[in-house]
């Protein structure tokens, strides 16, 4: 199964640039921790400069391995899952294997794109292509083994 492919692929360290329609590059790290058997928690953290001011920013997800499928939570507190983000089913397209979802954010809908490159194992991406009353922009984080 892919899934178990990119699950063990997920785990450990990385760096990340992020490119936000109409903003300037955003640079971190982020990680993979294994919490419990099925689970990851993702962390990310960095430094986002914004019409000259330094802001430093956190974010957390919890990573679940179901059968053909993982799931992205939201933490609630202490490692705790709370409402789903979004899944990740993949598929195969030629050397890439890529998954697609989408999340409503009260108005605003999130497209959820991830890409996995065989031939690098080393890197990947995911694009959020976000449009509604509230959002509109397209963020896609390139992630390189760190």
């Amino acid at each position: 199964m892919e899934e178990n492919y990119i699950w063990n692929l997920l785990k450990g360290d990385w760096k990340f640039i992020r490119e936000i329609t109409n903003y300037e590059k955003i640079y971190g790290k982020a990680s993979f921790k294994e919490i419990s058997l099925n689970q990851l928690l993702y962390k990310e953290e960095g430094k986002w400069f914004n019409e000259g001011k330094e802001l430093n920013f956190m974010r957390e997800y919890i990573y679940e391995n179901k059968v053909n499928e993982i799931l992205s939570y939201f933490v609630v507190t202490n490692f705790e899952k709370g409402k789903l983000f979004h899944k990740i089913c993949l598929k195969q397209n030629n050397s890439i294997l890529i998954a697609e979802d989408i999340h409503l954010c009260i108005r605003d809908l999130y497209k959820v794109y991830y890409e996995f490159y065989r031939e690098n194992k080393n890197k990947f991406t995911i694009t959020y292509d976000v449009k509604g009353p509230y959002k509109n922009f397209i963020s896609k984080t390139t992630y390189e083994r760190n």
